[in-house]
This record gives C-alpha cells, structure tokens and sequence, in this order.
C-alpha cells in the first residue's frame, strides 16, 4: 500500500511538473490577440485632429510628451521622438495601447472608433518623418528597392517576378501592422535569403537604411 502511495504521489508531482513547464513554454506569439485591421488605409491628417483633441494637452503638440498637463503625472509621457523608443514599437502595440489604456493614459475603446484610432496612430508615426531625410529615403528606394517591391511598394515591381517568393507588399496592413522598424532594419541590413533580397549593408549607410523605412511606412498610410 505504501507503495502505492509513493508511486501515485510521485505521478501526480510530475503531472505538476509537466503543466507548469507548459505553462512557461507558450511562445509569447500565441498569447497575443489578433490584430484590428483598419476598413481602410489610415489617414494621418484626419489622426491630427483626434490627437489635438484627445492627446496634446499631455504628450505636447510635437510629440515630445511636455503638454501642458504632463506635470500632474507622476511618470514622464512618453516622447514621439524618441527614436530608440518608436523604432522597436509596432502600429498594432501603440493601437492596443490607446484603445485599451496605458497608466496613466486612460482607455479610448469608448470615445473614438477603431479607424480613429488608427488613424491617430499613424499621425503620431509621422513624428519620426523629417522632410529632407524622408525624401532622400525615397530616392535610395527607388534605386535600391522599387525594381522588385514596386515604387508603390505592392510587391509588383518590374523584376519581382524573377523571384522565387513574392516580395512584401508594404501595403499590405495586415502584414505592416504587425511589424516594427528594427524588424526592416535588420531585414535590409542582412537581407531575406528566402526571399530572394540581398544584404544591404555595404550598399546604404546607416543612415540611408533609416531614411528607406520611414519612406516604406508611408505606404502604410495617407497624409
């Protein structure tokens, strides 16, 4: 009998054992929810007057998180222009945030539909864009990255049909939502050998790397 026992405590400690390590291996990726979709492509300009409305008074007219009403919170706001911050942010996360609050910011899920949160979203994207440094972006596109992505960056460019896989289509929502801007940095520095695109590093500059991106997200998105 105390055999027995042992033998069936034993069992249930490993079933234990066996549900917490599960537990702890759900890659971060399937606990996520999907992504809201917008019903149609963001309108940055529309996003301005749903940011001066709902969000200048703390995060400040460029951004910067010195609106007027920023000192009455303890935490600092966070800074548009903080590249270091905006790089490793995705659309998707920054939307989850304003529809469903990020202390102190209150939840907008009651005051504002999805598309306008999407659209405020994209404005708020807009901050990273400099016009001299954007436009030289599209110029290094152009040369560099249109002949397969298309110089509407649908993917359909004059030689994606040499490729073994279709390129990305940066006008895809769905796809570009989800992404980051160090996820495209890497993807051009190294390049995707699955997908055919070559490393970029020796043929852009730091810099010009950057100036493509914030190019690339303009096709997420009206002004």
């Amino acid at each position: 009998m105390r055999i027995f026992k042992l033998l069936v405590a034993i069992g249930l400690i490993g079933a234990t054992v066996l549900a917490i390590t599960a537990a702890r291996t759900i890659p971060a990726s399937d606990k996520k929810e999907s992504v809201v979709v917008p019903e149609s492509k963001p309108s940055a300009s529309n996003g301005k007057a749903i940011y001066d409305e709902h969000c200048l008074k703390c995060h400040g007219e460029t951004g910067s998180g010195e609106g007027e009403d920023a000192k009455k919170f303890k935490n600092e706001m966070k800074d548009f222009n903080d590249q270091t911050f905006m790089r490793k942010e995705s659309p998707a996360e920054f939307f989850d945030k304003v529809k469903k609050g990020d202390k102190p910011m209150p939840a907008f899920k009651d005051d504002l539909t999805d598309q306008e949160m999407w659209d405020v979203v994209f404005y708020i994207w807009t901050f990273q864009n400099k016009d001299d440094l954007l436009a030289q972006g599209r110029q290094s596109y152009d040369e560099k990255c249109s002949k397969c992505h298309g110089a509407s960056g649908d993917g359909k460019g004059p030689e994606a049909g040499d490729l073994e896989e279709e390129p990305s289509d940066f006008t895809d929502l769905k796809q570009m939502l989800s992404n980051t801007s160090n996820d495209m940095f890497e993807a051009i520095t190294d390049g995707e050998k699955d997908e055919g695109m070559p490393a970029f590093k020796k043929k852009l500059s730091k810099g010009e790397r950057w100036n493509v991106i914030n190019h690339i997200w303009t096709f997420v998105y009206e002004d």
